[in-house]
Formats: structure tokens, sequence, C-alpha cells
């Protein structure tokens, strides 16, 4: 199978993401509708279909004919913020790999099976992360995710600063870490809708979350 992929810088990736966004989501509503824009935007049907993951280890697959999304109905019905990740993962290859999926012109879950294990490992790599990375911007999109960061940065490192001056208990660096992190991501959560999972992801290594690591660990 004729899989090849081309690389992508993530600034390329990013500003695929944001071209999509403008075209499809022109006033910037928050959280990104993903659901509509797949089914009433770009006109692909999303299918929950059972056992993906447990069969397959997959959480969805575009059909080559671009008609249906298929997707775990564990995600669908369970876990929302990896749902609408997932969606928005499978918008990448779309925008992103478009004539790579015409050529394969999948029409079932074994078929996309086979096709990813005809991949390289580097290759394959390099296909996920792509999608992820424009899921990532597509989602949580720079300027937003930044204002953010600039609100909730001086609160952190008062929290940081005062948890480092404790007397009564000595805190692990990695325990603080993590709590900086996840008081940011619970923020990103519920203004972009996305799972626990990706919001620390995004805050943990944004340029801007520098200060604090050298703030823990100077």
């Amino acid at each position: 199978m004729n899989s090849k992929v081309q690389k992508l810088s993530k600034k390329a990736v990013r500003e695929a993401a944001e071209a999509f966004s403008l075209q499809y989501n022109e006033h910037g509503a928050l959280p990104f509708p993903i659901e509509e824009v797949i089914e009433y935007g770009i006109g692909i049907d999303i299918v929950p279909m059972h056992g993906l993951r447990s069969k397959f280890n997959s959480d969805a697959f575009t059909l080559g004919d671009f008609k249906e999304i298929r997707i775990d109905d564990k995600l669908y019905t369970e876990l929302p913020g990896r749902y609408r990740f997932t969606l928005a993962h499978e918008v990448g290859h779309i925008v992103l790999h478009r004539e790579i999926l015409e050529r394969q012109m999948l029409r079932s879950v074994e078929e996309w099976a086979e096709f990813h294990k005809s991949m390289g490992n580097a290759e394959h790599r390099e296909l996920e992360n792509q999608a992820d990375f424009f899921a990532n911007f597509l989602l949580m999109p720079e300027e937003q995710f930044k204002y953010i960061l600039q609100e909730k940065l001086p609160e952190i490192e008062e929290y940081v600063s005062g948890l480092k001056k404790l007397k009564t208990t000595k805190i692990e660096p990695s325990r603080i870490f993590d709590s900086a992190v996840n008081r940011i991501a619970r923020v990103v959560v519920k203004t972009f809708d996305v799972s626990i999972t990706a919001a620390e992801n995004k805050v943990k290594y944004a340029p801007e979350f520098n200060r604090i690591k050298l703030l823990i660990w100077k």
C-alpha cells in the first residue's frame, strides 16, 4: 500500500487547523462545535461502533469515501472529552492526509487495521502525531489558551511559592509540578471541553509554563 506521509512542522499543522476553524467556525465559538462542523459543515456522519477499541485498539477511523467517521461507542457515551478530541483527530486526518485516505479507499475496520499494519513505525507515528497536533490546535486555539495562561500563571506562582515555604513537611517537586499543571488544566477543560489529559499535556509543554518549572526546581 502506498501511504507516503509528508513531514509537516507544527507551525504548518497549526496553520491548517486555524484555516479550518476560520472556514467552519468563523465567529470563534468555544468550545469548538466539533460534532456540528463534522455532520453539517463537511457532511460526514458520526457512527458509534461497538468494540472498536477492545477488538482493534482504535478509537476511530474514517471511511475512504469520507461519508462516515466510525468511533468507539464507549467514547461516545462515557468519555466526552476524549470523544471530542478523537473527532478532531479524525478531522486532522481528513484535512492533512486526504490524498492518502483517497488512495486507500478504506471500507471497513479490517481494511483500516491492515493499512496501519502496512506502515512502518516511524511513518505511522508521523501520521498520528500530525492528527493529534491538529486536534490540539483546533480544540484549544493558541490565542485563547495563552490568555488563560496569562491569567492563571501569577496565581500559580504564588501557590508554588507558598508550598515551597511550608516548614512542616517536605513536598517533592514533581508533586508540586503535577498540582500546578492540574490547577490550570481544570480551567482549560471548562473552557474548551477537552479531557483532563489533553489539557494537562497542553499546559505542561507550553513555553510560557517554563517559568513555573524554574520556580519549582530552583
